[in-house]
Order: structure tokens, then C-alpha cells, then sequence
């Protein structure tokens, strides 16, 4: 993983039919200015979407193309399962695990997988800030 064409990466989110639609499609969003652009998503619908959820998925669709893999679960089985069926569906060795309702900086990938590569580990991990209202509040509560 020395160059930057050799830091590829999946992403990996699940969503289910509780979350906020605002909150899931500024996730999605965040992925998508990354400054290390991912080379596939895999999105697991954990059980049946509302109407909200499905039109971003939807909008998804139309801004990743063929880059974005939908899986749909029958039933909600949790968090754990809806993982467990996408890993393997994910096409990188390197899996960027992101909440459907958390937020990325855009550097977060680059510089996660700079130091993957940089420290020979086999996991990273990032802070987590948190916000009421205004990301540009993150970490004031």
C-alpha cells in the first residue's frame, strides 16, 4: 500500500427502518467527499426501509452507479448480521467501516489508510466527535 492508486478501499453501512433520513444521506454524503475516493460501497438494508430511507438509498444509487451494492435483508436481525452478509460482498481487502448516521471529515480514509500502510496493523480506528445540530459544533456537548 505504498501509492496512492494501491489505497483502495470498500466501504461497509447497514441502515434499518428507525433512522433519520437527514442524518443517512449526510453520512453517504461525507463518503462521497472523501479526498480518497472509495472504490465500492456495499449498503445492507437491515430489514424493510420507510419511504424516506429508500429515497436515499435511491439518490445513492444515482450518484454511485455500478460503485454501489445494495443488499436487501428480509427482516431486521441486528447491526452484527447485516455486517456479517456484507463483508464478503465488500471488493477491497480493506473495509472502511461508517455509521448511517455518523459523519466523516473528508481526510478520514487518506489518512487512515496512510497509517495502515505506514504501521503494518491489521485495524484503525478514528475519534468520534459529537454534535447536536451543527457539525461545525462537533465536540462542544
Amino acid at each position: 500500500m505504498g501509492t496512492d492508486s494501491e489505497m483502495t478501499y470498500s466501504v461497509l453501512m447497514a441502515v434499518y427502518g428507525k433512522e433519520s433520513p437527514e442524518f443517512f444521506r449526510q453520512s453517504i454524503e461525507s463518503m462521497l467527499a472523501q479526498t480518497l475516493p472509495f472504490s465500492d460501497f456495499v449498503l445492507v438494508c437491515d430489514g424493510p426501509l420507510p419511504r424516506g430511507l429508500n429515497e436515499v438509498v435511491a439518490w445513492a444509487q444515482e450518484q454511485m452507479g455500478e460503485r454501489l451494492q445494495i443488499v436487501r435483508l428480509k427482516e431486521n436481525k441486528g447491526l452484527g448480521n447485516a455486517l456479517r452478509v456484507g463483508v464478503p460482498k465488500c471488493r477491497c481487502s480493506v473495509i472502511v467501516r461508517m455509521d448511517s448516521d455518523d459523519i466523516s471529515v473528508p481526510e478520514r480514509c487518506e489518512w487512515q489508510l496512510k497509517a495502515f500502510a505506514q504501521n503494518n496493523v491489521s485495524i484503525i480506528s478514528g475519534a468520534v466527535q459529537e454534535f447536536m445540530d451543527d457539525t461545525a459544533q462537533a465536540g462542544t456537548v
